[in-house]
Parts: C-alpha cells; sequence; structure tokens
C-alpha cells in the first residue's frame, strides 16, 4: 500500500500549462484532485467544471482516482472524465506515482472510509474533504460514512489533518451533528458552473403554453413518492407542456405509466443544455426521504435562464434566484409569471445574477487561491467545455453548425449499386459532407464512406454513434407502400431509427413518381414501447417493486437489496444462456459450437486476407481451441464468407475524412466495443502483418490461449 506524507515546502514549479513538472521522479502540480472517476452524476459533472475553470485559468491539475465503497459496479471512467483526460485539461496519477502539489481536493469523504489501496505517495500543504453528501438520511441502508472515522483515516494516510468543505448548508448541518469537532471552511465549496455555455436568449415562454421540466435520474429518491405530489409538480393537463430528460422509472411505477403529455427523453438523447433551453420552467420536487446536498440541477436551470421552483429548504443554498413552494403550489406559480411577462424576466434574471456572483468559475479560483496560491501555468484560452455543447437558442436549435456535421444513409433491402450512387449524388448536395452509407452489400462501391454489414435498429444506433451522425437518413426504396418510410418488411423507417436519441434527426429519402428526389422528414413513434401485453406486465411489475422498494422498513433494506441483487444476476444468466453460443460459428464440427471467440481487429488493407484466414483457421482446426471472428475492412468480406468466418467490417484508417466528426480512434473504439459485445470475444488481438499457415505467430498463441477463458 502506498503512503503519502505532507509538503517539504514551495519549490516554485515551472511546467507549461496543463502539464506536470518533474523532478527527482516526482510530478508536480498546483492542485490535486481525488474522486472517484466512474461516478455518473452530479460529483463528476463538479469535478470536470471545476478542472475548466482551473486550466482556463492556468493552474495545473492533476487527478487521483481512488474507489470509493458505494460505487459497487465496475463501470468505466465517466465520459467526462475522458473527455478531459484526452483534451490535456488534467493529468491522471497513477498508484505507484510520486506527486505534489499545494493542495489536494478529495471530492466524497467515503474514498476515505478506509486508508485508500490506490493512494499514490502525495505530498501536498492542505487537503480539503469536499463533502457533497450529508452522512445519512432515511434512503440508506447503513450511514454513507462516519466523518470522525473519515477524518481521522485521512489524517493518517496524508499526515496531516483535512479541513471540511460543505457544498451546502444541509450537509453543513449533518456533518455538525455527526462530529462537532470537525474543523471546516468558513463558506460553504458550492458547485460552479460556466455560465455563457448554458445561457440562451428568451423572451418571453419558448412556445405557445409553458412548458414545465427536469433532469435527473430516474430512480426512486429523485421524484416525488405520491401519485398527488406527482400531477401537482408535473400536471397531466392541456394547459401546460412537460418535457423530461433522464428517466422517468419511479413515475412510472406510480403513475402506472407516462401521462399523455409528458414527453420522456431518455439520459443522454439530448445534450442538457439544449434541453433546458427548451422548457420555461424548471420545476424539481424529490423524494421526502432525500437530503438534497446542493441541487446542482437546479443550478443548471438557473443558468440557462429557466424559472426554477424548488423546496423551500433549498432557499438556503439559491436565495431569491428561484421560487420555494409545495408541489401544489406549482401551477400558480407558473399561471402568474406566464400572464406577467415583466415578472417572467425579473425573476429569470435574479436567477442568471446568483450564478454570475455565487456559482461561476472566477467564484472558484478565489477560493482556491486561499489554499493553492496563483497558477503556475498561462492561462487558457476560453473555450467550451468538453462533454458539452456549443450554445442553443431558445427553441433548442444550434446556434452555429458543427465543424463537420455526420449523415448516416440507412439503406435497406438491396438496391443496386447504381441507385445509391445516384442518392448518395443527391445528398451531397444538401448536406456539408457524404454521408456514411449504411448498407448490407460489402461490394458497394460510391464516392462515401460505406458500413457495411447487418441493417437493423440496433446497427443503425451504433453507427450513429460510432460516427456521431446529427442526421439519420432512411432511403425508402419503394418496395412496400404499407407505411410512410415503409421498405422491405422488418425495415421500416421508424423501426429502423427506433435506437436513436432525441438529438438526432430524421428523415426519409424517396423518389417520386416523376423521378424527383424528396427528403422529408420522419415522425418518431415512442409509444411503440409502452403498448402490449408484455409492456403492461412490466409497468405492473415495476409499480409492486417500486413501492416495495420506497416503503420497505430501513431494518429490512439490505436483506431486500440482496434479494434483488441475486434476482437480477440470475436474469443474466437466463439471458445468456437463451442468447447461445452467438452469432460467431465454430467452422469445424469437432469444435465446441460454445468455444471461446478469439476476435481478430485488422487495421490496415496491407494484410493479405486470403492467406491470413487460413492461417487462423488451420490454428482453430489443430488446436480446437476458439472460434474465430474478425473486425475488418470491407475487402476482407468475399475471403471470410467462402470461408464461412464470423466478419463485421470496419473503414480503415488511411480511408478516414481527417474533416470528419469524430476521430477515427474514437470511431474504432465504439465499433470495437460494439464487435465485442456482439461476438462475446474472450480474447481481442490487433493484426497488422499477413499470417502464412505453419508459420510461429505470436497472433496464432494468443488466440489459442483463449481457452482459458471458456
Amino acid at each position: 500500500m502506498s503512503t503519502a506524507h505532507a509538503s517539504h515546502g514551495s519549490e516554485e514549479l515551472d511546467g507549461g500549462r496543463g502539464g506536470s513538472d518533474r523532478r527527482d521522479g516526482v510530478r508536480e502540480f498546483d492542485v490535486l484532485m481525488a474522486t472517484d472517476c466512474r461516478f455518473p452524476g452530479g460529483s463528476t459533472a463538479s469535478v470536470v467544471e471545476e478542472i475548466e475553470a482551473q486550466h482556463r485559468a492556468g493552474y495545473r491539475t492533476a487527478l487521483i482516482h481512488l474507489p470509493s465503497p458505494v460505487q459497487r459496479s465496475r463501470r468505466p471512467f465517466a465520459q467526462r472524465i475522458v473527455e478531459v483526460l484526452r483534451a490535456g485539461k488534467v493529468e491522471l496519477v497513477l498508484p505507484h506515482e510520486r506527486v505534489r502539489a499545494k493542495v489536494l481536493l478529495v471530492r466524497h469523504p467515503t474514498l476515505f472510509t478506509t486508508v485508500p489501496e490506490d493512494l499514490p505517495d502525495v505530498s501536498v500543504d492542505a487537503t480539503v474533504m469536499i463533502a457533497n453528501q450529508v452522512p445519512v438520511d432515511d434512503r440508506a441502508t447503513e450511514p454513507y460514512y462516519d466523518v470522525e472515522t473519515v477524518h481521522r483515516t485521512t489524517q493518517r494516510a496524508l499526515g496531516h489533518a483535512p479541513v471540511w468543505a460543505p457544498i451546502g448548508p444541509l450537509v453543513r448541518d449533518a456533518i455538525v451533528a455527526s462530529w462537532s469537532q470537525v474543523p471546516m471552511v468558513g463558506a460553504d465549496w458550492v458547485n460552479i458552473i460556466d455560465a455563457p455555455v448554458w445561457s440562451s436568449p428568451r423572451d418571453g415562454l419558448v412556445g405557445d403554453l409553458p412548458v414545465l421540466g427536469r433532469h435527473s435520474r430516474g430512480h426512486w429518491s429523485k421524484w416525488p413518492d405520491t401519485r398527488d405530489d406527482l400531477l401537482a409538480a408535473y400536471p397531466d393537463d392541456p394547459r401546460y407542456r412537460v418535457r423530461v430528460l433522464g428517466g422517468t422509472e419511479a413515475p412510472e411505477e406510480i403513475l402506472g405509466g407516462l401521462p399523455e403529455r409528458w414527453t420522456s427523453l431518455p439520459f443522454g438523447s439530448v445534450p442538457v443544455p439544449r434541453f433546458l433551453a427548451g422548457i420555461d420552467f424548471l420545476v424539481y420536487f424529490h423524494h421526502p426521504g432525500l437530503v438534497e446536498a446542493f441541487g446542482r440541477v437546479v443550478l443548471e436551470g438557473l443558468a440557462a435562464g429557466a424559472v426554477c421552483i424548488v423546496p423551500p429548504q433549498m432557499e438556503r443554498v439559491f436565495g431569491d434566484a428561484c421560487l420555494y413552494g409545495a408541489p401544489q403550489d406549482v401551477t400558480a406559480i407558473v399561471d402568474r409569471l406566464a400572464a406577467d411577462p415583466a415578472a417572467l424576466a425579473a425573476q429569470r434574471e435574479r436567477g442568471l445574477a446568483a450564478v454570475r456572483e455565487r456559482f461561476s468559475y472566477e467564484a472558484h479560483r478565489e477560493r482556491l487561491a486561499a489554499f493553492a496560491g496563483a497558477p503556475t501555468g498561462e492561462p487558457a484560452t476560453t473555450e467550451a467545455p468538453v462533454g458539452t455543447e456549443e450554445p442553443v437558442g431558445t427553441g433548442g436549435e444550434r446556434k452555429t453548425p458543427p465543424a463537420a456535421a455526420s449523415a448516416l444513409l440507412v439503406v435497406p433491402g438491396d438496391p443496386s449499386q447504381e441507385r445509391i450512387a445516384e442518392a448518395v449524388a443527391e445528398l451531397r448536395g444538401s448536406l456539408t459532407a457524404p454521408p456514411v452509407v449504411c448498407t448490407q452489400r460489402h461490394d458497394l462501391v460510391v464516392d462515401a464512406p460505406v458500413e457495411s454489414g447487418t441493417v437493423d435498429a440496433r446497427r443503425v444506433a451504433h453507427l450513429a454513434r460510432a460516427h456521431r451522425a446529427g442526421h439519420v437518413i432512411v432511403w425508402d426504396d419503394g418496395t412496400d407502400r404499407r407505411a410512410p418510410g415503409a421498405g422491405a418488411a422488418g425495415t421500416s423507417a421508424t423501426g429502423l431509427t427506433s435506437g436513436l436519441g432525441a438529438d438526432v434527426d430524421l428523415s426519409v429519402l424517396s423518389r417520386d413518381a416523376g423521378a424527383q428526389w424528396r427528403l422529408r422528414p420522419l415522425v418518431r413513434d415512442r409509444s411503440g414501447s409502452r403498448r402490449g401485453p408484455y409492456a403492461a406486465v412490466r409497468r405492473t411489475a415495476g409499480r409492486v417493486v417500486g413501492g416495495a422498494r420506497r416503503h420497505t422498513p430501513q431494518w429490512a433494506r439490505p436483506a431486500a437489496q440482496r434479494a434483488l441483487h441475486t434476482v437480477g444476476e440470475v436474469r443474466v444468466w437466463g439471458a445468456r444462456r437463451a442468447a447461445g453460443a452467438g452469432p460467431v460459428p465454430a467452422v469445424f464440427s469437432h469444435v465446441a459450437p460454445d468455444a471461446p471467440v478469439g476476435l481478430i481487429v485488422v487495421t490496415s488493407e496491407a494484410v493479405d486476407p486470403e492467406a491470413t484466414l487460413d492461417a487462423v483457421l488451420a490454428q482453430a482446426q489443430i488446436t480446437s481451441r476458439f472460434r474465430p471472428a474478425v473486425l475488418a475492412p470491407r475487402s476482407w468480406a468475399a475471403a471470410a464468407s467462402r470461408r464461412g468466418v464470423f466478419l463485421d467490417t470496419m473503414i480503415p484508417v488511411h480511408q478516414w475524412d481527417d474533416h470528419a466528426a469524430v476521430r477515427w480512434t474514437d470511431y474504432l473504439d465504439e465499433r470495437l466495443q460494439e464487435t465485442v459485445r456482439r461476438t462475446g470475444a474472450a480474447v481481442v488481438t490487433v493484426l497488422e502483418r499477413t499470417l502464412v499457415a505453419g508459420d510461429p505467430d505470436p497472433v496464432l498463441s494468443i488466440l489459442t490461449a483463449t481457452a482459458g477463458r471458456r
């Protein structure tokens, strides 16, 4: 286990902006930040905002990942953390390294419930324990952390005691109630936000009716716990529109489904700034058992210019920036402001003023300077933070288009190459770049990037992610006129696009009787998942489980959680059994149909497919230990088909457009993840040279070693 100790003074740092200076094997920074980088919600958002603010000010920042016991999953780092790391705005410190800085900011006390095993050799002048959660609330089966234990553990691990910094008054009260001797900063360490990125011009309401909205996880603790409170805060009333982003599991359980006048958008389907620009009132009420430490969603709503209506407990955080009341007060507040444009504008301005004065990047730099002093790097130019989108208009539209918008042309069925080429040529005239063509034809040659393989809803959604497509166009070949946009059976436009988020524009391309091309919008159908007997059973089961979860006595919750976890594991096991061996054939009859899959990734056209596949098949036949699968350029299709080898195709790096909306490495990462999911590959190896049957090669040894993963 690594140890940490107090700093040895104030040696001058002379590294460049954002980078570390190494002296005697020690990496030196201005600020260290420790968190569990897998946290999916507000904790990660707050860390990223502070990294952005520090980067712009010239503070050189390093990030330490310390697993929290409350984050039991083995999920990867949150995407926003990955993005600031890739952008070079923060550097990752590994457990074996030595690092020195002026201050260590620890976000989440649970990181130090015990001395962290992954703690590097840390030397700092001061440590700030940022408490963004109360030690215990009514939701907990046991306390999240014990203040005195965390304090003394941190002191033992770092060689000095931390100073505590609660993110809001309710957390401050709870910490003092837990241990009155805890040392704390004078002012709360409130969350911050880059206001210009979130702001959008507003003049009155965004539409003809008031739009009420909220965004949060669908967890039951984030929603009111009764039907009356839910429908009071988020009315099913023709006088209002209700929009929800992020998850509606809890209200579906309580209401037995979503009201018809609600619009529900999945988490991540729309950038949050764009969503908030399309609502007038952010209405945020939660379960009475939840102690909301701060309310980052409220801060985001204020920064976007929405009027926020929240519970009275939040007044100690936001003051006159919000309006306060019970769920039953919501419609009266909305009606009053909707009828008085001047009062509506004044309330918006109070919210925006609070953001500028108390929750801005400048406010963070001032409080950080008390611990870290002046930054030693050069200030960065102002830019939009990674993971956010450019400013948006009042209707949710982009003010400026992205530099290289990407479009995906989905071609169901098997039309001729000439007809597809005509469609691509037609779209070139109306798009900023040629579309990526999704087709089942491996032999297609057109003046555009081509993704060949299965054409179904899952693959369309995957390719839209891989290419960051903002526009998906489904070609209607006219073979089936039963529904607008329908092609062959099972390939309707609405079906093929059912897995896409609301931030993707949808269209249908067709030719009329006069052979003129027509591009028309495709109306989404989001009601399918709510219909049918299976959906009814799922809603009923959800209400039963959700009700039990909300009302189970605290002493019985640990046993109930263990039971639900066991049920979940059994469901996963059953799904795997039902799925069988998957799409990868064994090729040879003597090889077990469920033998491990070895995936070969070929990124270059220089590798000969015929010789290489023969070498791989010979190894599979001789050892009987694996089923081969290949992710390679489309030029491998004929050779793989003749040999019965599973092939998923990809665009090689030398064919990649440098002006594409996504880097090739990010595209490869997305394609690889999807192929691994489809094949269930036990091992993945990259191949950059031609294999020859009979010649020993490390790649063949790696594939054979997959037997250990059966």
